[in-house]
């Protein structure tokens, strides 16, 4: 039987925030192949009201909420300079099969949800939301770390350019 990717867990990320209300990046989780990163934070401020929810700026993926005209819902993806750095390295996410009809690219890594219920010390509760992004190839997830490690350590993105790229252009390896 498989797991449940929403069960509660264990994930430990190498530094934790020391408060409920607490957004700034931290590094990841490391997994074989690949990483868990810390998305969002819900937290339930009120009895009987919605939730609310802290959103991670990480550097990694988009921030997961995404409005339509009619409803609220959470997606992951990367950042729009990680996709274009994965399509040069492992091709378009989704190609076409001999049949012309649309496949997954299997070179792509998979992105899984995951939460775990989080109690603090100043007797809040939280439901911490992360992301598995685990890469089917060690190749293509050693490239990905040698390229993007100061976003995965959790510094900012002005941090890792590539060698002799101009501060604030995007670039690959």
């Amino acid at each position: 039987m498989a797991a449940d990717p929403l069960a509660p867990d264990a994930a430990i990320f190498p530094i934790a925030h020391a408060a409920a209300t607490a957004i700034h990046p931290v590094p990841v989780a490391m997994e074989p192949q690949g990483f868990r990163v810390l998305v969002m934070r819900e937290l339930q401020l009120e009895e009987g009201a919605p939730p609310a929810f802290a959103l991670m700026d990480q550097g990694l993926l988009r921030l997961p909420h995404r409005i339509n005209r009619n409803s609220l819902f959470f997606a992951n993806t990367f950042r729009p300079e990680i996709f274009d750095w994965l399509i040069a390295e492992l091709g378009r996410p989704s190609q076409r099969d001999s049949e012309g009809r649309a496949a997954r690219n299997p070179r792509w890594p998979t992105l899984a949800w995951h939460r775990v219920v989080r109690d603090w010390p100043e007797g809040a509760a939280s439901v911490e939301w992360s992301v598995t992004v685990h890469f089917p190839e060690a190749a293509s997830w050693d490239a990905f770390r040698e390229r993007w490690q100061a976003r995965l350590d959790g510094r900012s993105a002005a941090l890792d350019a590539p060698s002799g790229a101009a501060e604030g252009q995007g670039g690959g390896a």
